[in-house]
């Protein structure tokens, strides 16, 4: 994963997981979040790079996170899920487990939040809209 200055192309930083990432990495509050095939989610400080939590997955992932701000709670959470068929909410800041569902079928597309409704789509051809409580 490399960190590029906009104006110059220059690397500021990088980050080597081991293996390919496929998703998009999702960026909010200074953290950047994406997965990889090494079966881990990544939160890095945008600034350095430096990590600052790891989440392992039951397997690799080829979704995009998608980040979403509970203006309540002030809280930030991510939403991604893998080839196994769970669907993840981790706390944004730490990394930490808040919530799973299992989806019949992989998990290959990026989950798209709205309100507070999550929908995402399986290999097992079905289309889940999931209530975010």
């Amino acid at each position: 994963f490399y960190c590029l200055d906009v104006h110059t192309g220059a690397t500021k930083w990088s980050f080597d997981t081991g293996m390919r990432i496929v998703g998009s990495p999702a960026l909010a509050d200074g953290v950047v979040v994406f997965g990889s095939a090494n079966y881990n989610i990544y939160g890095l400080d945008a600034k350095t790079g430096k990590e600052l939590w790891k989440f392992e997955l039951s397997n690799y992932t080829w979704s995009s996170p998608s980040l979403i701000y509970d203006d309540a709670t002030g809280k930030g959470y991510v939403i991604i899920g893998d080839v196994n068929g769970n669907l993840y909410m981790l706390d944004g800041l730490t990394g930490k487990l808040c919530d799973s569902f299992r989806l019949n079928g992989a998990v290959e597309a990026s989950p798209v939040v709205y309100n507070n409704t999550v929908i995402i789509g399986s290999r097992g051809c079905a289309l889940y809209a999931l209530e975010i409580k």
